[in-house]
């Protein structure tokens, strides 16, 4: 989902893969 992307992105400027 788009809020798991805005997850794996929180810790990084770029943006990154979901993390679960």
């Amino acid at each position: 989902l788009l809020s798991d992307w805005i997850s794996g992105r929180r810790g990084l400027l770029r943006p990154a893969f979901p993390r679960i």
